[in-house]
């Protein structure tokens, strides 16, 4: 299934027009902890929600458990198998968006959370905007409920 342009998030389009993202490769080749699945996924099939890779099941949304790497939230769901062949159905996946991060991780050589502030956000001008880190004091912050 052929993604148009505006389905890419602006992360990794900067890092395929530099050359140094494919979004049609194996997400392997950019994220090795990924495990290999019973079908091939690729960027753009993680970024249309198209990958295969299921969302929060039961209470998972409502985890607070840290995780100091990318792939450390791998744990909840990586060792599953995918839920349809990837391109084939849409299903929402924020679990899919944790792979994204690791494949941006890979192919810019930078830290998700220093990428983004360096490409995204200081360009943008939007400094006081920053990844959530849930153990930084941050005054009046919100919490959803």
């Amino acid at each position: 299934m052929y993604l148009p342009d505006e389905h890419h998030d602006a992360r990794s389009q900067q890092l395929v027009d530099a050359g140094k993202l494919d979004l049609d490769a194996p997400i392997q080749k950019y994220c090795p902890a990924f495990p290999q699945k019973q079908w091939t996924i690729t960027t753009r099939e993680l970024l249309g929600h198209l990958s295969g890779i299921r969302n929060y099941k039961g209470n998972e949304f409502e985890s607070t458990k840290h995780y100091t790497t990318m792939t450390g939230g791998f744990e909840m769901f990586a060792g599953e198998p995918l839920l349809f062949e990837p391109g084939t159905k849409y299903s929402y996946s924020t679990y899919g968006f944790t792979v994204v991060g690791c494949v941006i991780e890979g192919a810019s050589g930078e830290k998700f959370a220093d990428y983004v502030a360096q490409h995204v956000l200081q360009p943008a001008g939007s400094t006081p905007t920053f990844i959530d880190e849930v153990f930084t004091i941050v005054p009046h912050r919100a919490r959803g409920s």
